[in-house]
């Protein structure tokens, strides 16, 4: 017998993580740090991919602000 057909079956009854948080007062923060760190790690993708430095990269989001 496969050790997938072993396995118990995990209880995931309870709170959410989101519920968690609101009762702790801290899930507006947390959703926005959260959402700094993809957008950080958006851009830095792309510079990557684009093969540009933070400054050339600046100067591009600027010109197109314009």
């Amino acid at each position: 017998m496969s050790a997938r057909k072993n396995r118990k079956r995990t209880d995931h009854s309870g709170s959410t993580f989101d519920s968690f948080l609101e009762e702790e007062g801290i899930r507006e923060q947390a959703e926005a740090v959260a959402i700094k760190r993809v957008l950080a790690w958006q851009l830095e993708r792309a510079m990557q991919e684009q093969q540009k430095t933070k400054q050339a990269m600046a100067r591009q989001i600027h010109k197109s602000d314009k």
